[in-house]
This record gives structure tokens, sequence and C-alpha cells, in this order.
């Protein structure tokens, strides 16, 4: 399977900024501390500055999570971009305090676990603000035979919005 790198503008982002902020959405992306953006293989933080000012979507993330392959699952977070790893895109929109308003799939290139991609499944992370843990058959919904998938998904949703709660504290305290 050929990989092609990650699309930040995906036709699902599109979508969910004309639905959420109706208006001229612009999306600015975040400098992140070399020594808090260690983790982040692809992907991107933004923010999201609207033309709506009752806006309640102030933060994204687009990246990616590296999962189940052909053959087998393995979750490599090291492999390089280019392996033969099967993976999936999706976006994170946040509120202006870093707390989890809505998930989306955008690319899902995996051959097990699609269930991921329902918004029912992904409504349960809707709220999450990184100070609680996250686990699999704990407080997040696990999928039969989709084990690495949801795993992968739940650990990088935890770790992204926990790395947007740094960057905001970070930036509150220069300003």
């Amino acid at each position: 399977m050929s990989q092609v790198s990650v699309d930040y503008y995906p036709k699902v982002l599109q979508t969910e900024l004309k639905k959420m902020n109706p208006g001229e959405n612009k999306l600015i992306e975040l400098s992140i501390k070399p020594e808090l953006a260690h983790n982040i293989r692809e992907g991107k933080f933004y923010s999201i500055n609207s033309t709506t000012v009752l806006s309640k979507m102030k933060y994204l993330y687009i990246g990616r999570v590296a999962t189940c392959r052909s053959g087998g699952c393995s979750i490599n977070r090291t492999s390089e971009s280019g392996s033969s790893s099967e993976y999936f895109d999706y976006l994170i929109f946040f509120d202006a305090l870093g707390k989890i308003l809505q998930v989306k799939v955008s690319n899902f290139q995996t051959s097990r676990g699609h269930e991921i991609t329902t918004s029912g499944w992904l409504s349960q992370f809707k709220n999450y603000n990184g100070k609680s843990e996250l686990r699999a058959g704990k407080n997040v919904d696990a999928i039969a035979g989709a084990t690495i998938t949801v795993d992968a998904i739940t650990y990088d949703i935890a770790d992204k919005t926990r790395l947007l709660s740094m960057i905001l504290k970070t930036n509150r305290l220069q300003n």
C-alpha cells in the first residue's frame, strides 16, 4: 500500500468548518516548541480564526495514525513515513480551552476497524480535555476485531489533547 502525505485541507474539514463556523474561516498553523513536538510525525495544530463571533471552534489538529497492515497489526510509531503500515487521517476540533468538540476521520486506509469512523463511536471523545486517562474497554468503547485501531486512535487523541493543553499553557505564559 502506498502512502501519500496527509491532506491538511480535506473535504471533511471544509464541510465541518462551513457547518460549525458559517462565514469565513482562516487556519493559522500553531508554532510548537521542539520539546513539545517530539511525538508529532505527521500532523499539525491550527488556530481557527472565524468571522463568526459565536464560533466555539478555536483549534484544530489534523494528523495521521499508523495502525494495522495487511497480514497483521502493529502499532509502530517509529516507522518512517512511507512504510507499509496502514493508516488513517483524522481531525480533532477543540474549543478555546482545549476541550474536544468533535473528532472526524478523514481518510481511512486500513483493512480493519472501520467502525471507528462512525460519528456515534467518535462522539465519546466529545468534551475530553486531557485531564483524565482514556483507555479502550474502560472509558472508550472497544470494538471486536479492531483492538489495534481503537487503541491507536484513543492513544493519539489523548496525546494530542494533552499536547494542545501544554501549547496553550506555554502561549499564555509567554503573553
